[in-house]
């Protein structure tokens, strides 16, 4: 798990953050061509905005991501919590526990191994841009064995013109 500050301006740019963000992953993780599989801007507001519930769930619930439709999370939070809002923290199975401030970047492997939870926020509302990424996929065996049979031809026909322009 990973916590970085991200150079903050003062206008909320999603794509410039995103793309911040998953060059950010890439070199936490060193791993290189994430794909964007998500990304959700959420604006959680404490009573009575923040009582409300989404799709018969509510944010602050145990509940189980679909950890297989993607390998990293990461979170941008736009304002300072403690200050600007009151809870909203992110709990780790582990114990851990993040308090969102503003300008930081949240990241972490998106497995088991990283069960999560968002506290209820109470005074305040708390922003955060949430983006997910899954590691390119390995080609199919078949595409692999074309692309080898494919090499090896034009290395054949290379070596063949290269006998020609000799032989001339």
């Amino acid at each position: 798990r990973t916590t970085r500050h991200i150079s903050w301006t003062e206008s909320m740019s999603i794509t410039v953050d995103s793309v911040l963000a998953e060059g950010a992953v890439e070199e936490a993780f060193n791993t290189s061509k994430l794909e964007r599989v998500g990304a959700l801007l959420t604006r959680i507001s404490a009573e009575p905005d923040g009582a409300r519930e989404t799709g018969g769930a509510r944010y602050w619930a145990e509940r189980e991501d679909a950890y297989s439709d993607y390998d990293y999370y990461a979170a941008i939070y736009y304002e300072e919590g403690g200050d600007q809002f009151d809870g909203g923290e992110v709990s780790f199975a582990d114990g851990d526990v993040v308090v969102p401030r503003r300008g930081m970047l949240l990241m972490f492997s998106a497995g088991d191994e990283n069960d999560h939870r968002v506290s209820r926020v109470t005074r305040g509302a708390r922003t955060a841009l949430m983006l997910w990424f899954k590691c390119p996929s390995p080609p199919p065996p078949e595409h692999e064995r074309r692309a080898r049979e494919l090499a090896a031809r034009r290395q054949q026909r290379a070596a063949e013109e290269a006998d020609i322009r000799e032989e001339l």
